[in-house]
Parts: structure tokens; sequence; C-alpha cells
């Protein structure tokens, strides 16, 4: 039998079943009174012309627990594609794909606790669907965006810019977050990997980057237009710098590439799952490399 089959008609958690009320689900912000907003911690106004929205976070059995209050994420509009902002990649605010033509953000931040009882009289938009793969891309985001790499500081000195845009608006932008591999493939990429070892004068370092398998068969995309990108965007310019050691290079029997058989592009299924704390994910963005002001934000419409 059912929960809702076991659930009598005075009970509270019916009326959110029968609301529709899931992870997921979306409402107006501004159809909330404010009394049935339990906490707010959110950074920054909110307009009329972000048109913002909560999707809640929550899990299921949490929607329907004791507990009096649920976990929502805001939602705002904004001008438009970011494609370094996308999947994951930045911890601090990940971008929707598009839904109704608008691109939506979510910023770590920005976070409102929703009284149940507000729930229990209304239901979800039906015209604003969160799809499954982009409420896991979200969830994932969301536990993992604590997460940062320690990298030595000379090689942070050395390399920021290759992954940064320049503060110098009038000098090239080769950076990797606004480079072709992102704006192409970005929906595609699961993570990049990275390992980073200093051994006195020189740093050892190396990538992997891992590609949705599923999404990429789905929409028969060419993992080899994947690896050449990632090559010309990231590991050629590792390969220019001194004292740099790129082990992707490494074609020795003792290399870490070798003992492990690992690829510069691999599946996210195929990628060992022991590994990853010797590879970890790391987000390319200011705050991993400790750098206080953020020139990169997009502009909100």
């Amino acid at each position: 039998m059912t929960l809702q089959t076991n659930l009598t008609e005075d009970d509270p958690r019916l009326a959110l079943i029968k609301n529709g009320w899931a992870q997921g689900a979306v409402v107006e912000y501004s159809s909330i009174d404010k009394q049935f907003i339990a906490a707010s911690l959110i950074n920054g106004t909110i307009k009329s012309k972000h048109q913002a929205k909560l999707l809640i976070i929550s899990q299921d059995c949490d929607i329907l627990s004791s507990e009096t209050n649920v976990e929502c994420l805001l939602l705002k509009k904004v001008k438009g594609e970011a494609p370094s902002q996308k999947n994951g990649i930045n911890p601090r605010k990940i971008q929707l794909e598009l839904i109704n033509d608008l691109y939506w953000e979510i910023r770590a931040d920005d976070v409102v606790y929703l009284k149940k009882e507000f729930l229990l009289s209304v239901t979800p938009l039906t015209d604003f669907i969160v799809q499954t793969e982009q409420l896991l891309t979200i969830k994932q985001w969301k536990a993992n965006r604590y997460t940062r790499t320690g990298l030595p500081e000379d090689f942070v000195s050395k390399t920021s810019h290759i992954f940064k845009p320049p503060r110098d608006k009038s000098l090239p932008d080769e950076s990797l977050e606004n480079s072709e591999l992102f704006k192409k493939f970005s929906k595609y990429i699961a993570s990049i990997r990275v390992y980073c070892s200093q051994e006195r004068a020189t740093t050892k370092c190396g990538f992997i980057i891992l590609y949705k398998a599923s999404l990429c068969i789905q929409n028969n995309i060419d993992v080899d237009d994947i690896e050449e990108l990632f090559d010309k965007c990231l590991l050629d310019k590792f390969r220019a710098l001194n004292d740099i050691e790129l082990i992707n290079d490494d074609s020795t029997s003792e290399s870490l590439f070798d003992i492990h058989n690992l690829n510069d592009v691999m599946s996210d299924m195929e990628f060992p799952v022991g590994l990853l704390p010797l590879f970890p994910r790391y987000y390319f963005d200011y705050v991993s490399f400790s750098d206080k002001k953020n020139e990169s934000e997009l502009k909100e419409d």
C-alpha cells in the first residue's frame, strides 16, 4: 500500500501529496506572504525584473516529515547565457538550462526556509518545470559546492590566467572559463578532475575531464571533439609553462595515467571511484583562487 492510502483526510501530508509538492517543485516568490517565510538568507535585493521563484530542494521524505519547514533555493532571471556557470562548474552559482526561453540563476548563498503551512493551500507552478536531469545537476552542485582543491601558491600565481579572464578588459580573454570548450560542451561536462603535487621547483599536475556518457549518446556528441578542445583550451597552455610538468604527457609505465589506465577524457561512468581523492573535483572560479574580487558576475537584466 502507498503512503497516500494510509493517510486520513485530516493528515496534512495528504494535502501536500495531493497538491503536488515534491523536490524540484517551484513557486512564485512574489506570491508568498512574509508570515510563511521561516528564515531567509538572501544576499542582495529581489526586484521585479528578476521574476524570482523558489525551488524546493528538500527531499520528498523531508517534505512529508514532521519538520515544519522546507528548504528552497532562489531562482532569478538573468540577462544571458554563461557557460562557465552551468552544470555545477562554479561552486557559488549555477545557471539552469533555458526554461520558457529564459536563463535562470541560483546562488549558493540564497536560501529560503518556507513554512509547510503555506504549501497546504497552494500548488506548484505548472508552466515552470525544472527537468529531472537539471534537478540532479542542482542537487550534485549543492552537495559539492563546499569542495575546494588546495593548490600550491606558486602554481596558482603561474596558472591563474589560464582559468580566469584578465582584469584588463583590453587584453584578449583566453581563459578556460570563457573558452570554446565551455561554450560548446559545458552541458556535457560532468566535472574536471585535477592532480597537483609540488616537488621542489617543479609542480606536477594533471587534468581529466569527465563527460556525461548518457547525454553525449543521446545527443550524438562526438567525444573526440571534446578531447580536441580540452587539449587546445587547457592542456596545451600547461605544456607551454616553465617548471610545470603535465603528467597527462607522461607515457612511462610508472605514470599515474598508465598505472590506473586513465585518459585525458573519460566518461563519468568509467572513472574509478577510488581515485576521486587523488583527482578531486576542481572548480575554476575566483573563490578557488582566493581572489576576493569577482569581475565575472553576469549582469542581471
